[in-house]
């Protein structure tokens, strides 16, 4: 009767160890599923993120265009109106050098112009970067919280 007795616990103690294993083994699984999850979905994310990034790249090059262009018209209206005003008037040759002076010291501080908004351009990028970069750590961060939250649950359930 005792080995019957050692056979049933012993029975008895494999029986809860099979089910222990099998817990462990869904656990596994739903940990598999999870991760298969959730790399899709930062999947989707990054093509979004790069889908984003590259559309504000093509703006910023757009607005580079654009400001370049402007610039031109800009640099030849006012060569257009200085060469207009000089053929019509015949001012002296004084007047006209401080016309061409003035005219020069315009287009250094429309060059200056051009360099700070350029160099605006570049931090915005930038800052811009840095931002999606801190939204995505966030959100691991979050989703890390999320599933270790439920994990917990589902050991203080199945304790």
């Amino acid at each position: 009767e005792e080995t019957v007795s050692a056979l049933k616990s012993a029975a008895s103690e494999l029986t809860r160890e099979i089910k222990l294993h099998e817990l462990d083994m869904k656990k596994m699984a739903l940990g598999v599923q999870s991760a298969e999850a959730e790399l899709l979905y930062y999947d989707e994310i990054g093509e979004e993120t790069h889908k984003n990034i590259s559309a504000f790249r093509d703006e910023i090059e757009s607005l580079r265009s654009s400001l370049v262009n402007e610039t031109k018209v800009r640099k030849n209206r006012e060569e257009y109106e200085a060469l207009a005003k000089m053929a019509s008037d015949r001012p002296s040759s004084r007047k006209t050098k401080r016309k061409i002076e003035e005219i020069e010291a315009k287009m250094g501080e429309i060059r200056k112009d051009t360099d700070k908004v350029q160099k605006k351009l570049d931090v915005k990028e930038k800052q811009f970067l840095l931002l999606v970069q801190s939204v995505a750590d966030l959100k691991n961060g979050l989703d890390e919280d999320k599933e270790r939250e439920q994990v917990e649950k589902n050991l203080n359930q199945d304790a």
